[in-house]
């Protein structure tokens, strides 16, 4: 723990400095660190150093990354798992370049989290492996940029075809 907090403390500055240059080194261990807390619920007590918190500092270093740099970040993102840790990076990639006003950018990480979510078979157990305690950090983004229909009907969809994936939505989408 001693050394993921000195991790986030060398990775602050990029929150707060919207200058700084960006460190695809420093980018590479916060990911790291971020799949490592993936297990860690987001609540209060954690939310300093959990998942949303690395994830968010991750983007913050990659802020002034060029355009070709944050296209390479987002193609490597999408892919991770367990989906909690891309959706965490992409969702908070989309917001860093919301507010950098680089709106080519920021889309193009929302619509690979939206593509990625499409991709995703609810109805099998190992789309919720590693996910359990995130499920607001899933479906909270799906249902802002779709809507909440299209997130319950993935969900009952999903129990539909296997109903012992009962438990797995109910852990997920179950508050911190």
């Amino acid at each position: 723990m001693a050394a993921h907090k000195a991790l986030l403390e060398r990775a602050r500055p990029w929150s707060r400095v919207r200058t700084k240059t960006y460190d695809p080194d420093l980018r590479a261990e916060l990911v790291a660190a971020a799949d490592a807390v993936t297990p860690i619920p987001q609540v209060i007590s954690t939310y300093g150093v959990a998942l949303g918190s690395v994830a968010g500092l991750a983007a913050s270093v990659a802020r002034n990354a060029t355009d070709d740099e944050v296209t390479t970040l987002i193609q490597e993102d999408r892919p991770r798992r367990p989906f909690v840790l891309a959706a965490a990076l992409l969702v908070e990639l989309w917001r860093e370049m919301s507010d950098a006003e680089r709106g080519d950018l920021a889309n193009q990480a929302r619509e690979s989290f939206l593509e990625e979510l499409a991709s995703q078979d609810w109805s099998t157990e190992d789309a919720w492996v590693g996910n359990e305690v995130h499920g607001a950090q899933i479906f909270t983004p799906w249902s802002h940029w779709t809507s909440v229909e299209v997130v319950r009907t993935a969900l009952e969809d999903a129990l539909d075809a296997a109903p012992e994936r009962v438990d797995d939505i109910v852990l997920t989408c179950a508050p911190g």
